[in-house]
């Protein structure tokens, strides 16, 4: 069947309707539509379009998944470990770094005295701008901040970003932060 067919079919089915719902939410007659599945007519550009509009998917959904379909079609050419294991092997490694860095945050001295609550809103606010710097940059504009910058704060909300972190990678890059930062008070 022609990739085009394929989408529409896999638009519908994404939109969870009948096909005749689905026909009159795209604005097409049930006959068309019918060829349409079946793969004796090749939807145009316009037809996809609103498919993928009426599935709540982008117009490049489509292409995307058949070629997903493609690759796990084909055969193996090396053997190898699947996705869920190297998965669950970065998200172990991962997982055994925040946790080393939260042990050495909890054995580090507090500062004296400890942030208070405006020194953490300080903090959130200047934690995105120095992400973007390199490590000794950031040194450089904590140490030499003449006070603006408070290191054991950053530390704090460093670490709550790592907590939050929706991916391993942002924890982990969050969680070497929070060490970086504590380092510095």
């Amino acid at each position: 069947m022609d990739p085009e067919n394929l989408k529409i079919r896999l638009y519908r089915a994404l939109s969870g309707l009948t096909q005749e719902k689905f026909c009159q939410e795209i604005g097409m007659d049930a006959g068309t539509y019918a060829g349409l599945e079946l793969g004796l007519t090749r939807p145009g550009p316009d037809k996809l379009e609103r498919a993928a509009r009426a599935a709540g998917v982008g117009p490049d959904f489509g292409d995307e998944v058949i070629g997903l379909l493609d690759l796990r079609r084909r055969k193996r050419l090396r053997v190898g470990q699947g996705i869920d294991d190297l998965a669950e092997e970065f998200a172990e490694t991962a997982r055994a770094h925040f946790l080393r860095t939260y042990e050495r945050l909890l054995t580090l001295q507090p500062p004296d005295p400890e942030p208070n609550k405006e020194d953490r809103r300080q903090a959130r606010e200047q934690l995105p701008r120095l992400l973007a710097l390199t490590p000794s940059q950031r040194a450089a504009v904590v140490k030499l901040g003449d006070g603006e910058y408070h290191a054991w704060a950053l530390a704090i909300e460093a670490r709550e970003a790592a907590l939050a972190a929706d991916n391993p990678e942002e924890a982990t890059r969050m969680a070497g932060l929070a060490v970086e930062f504590s380092g510095m008070g």
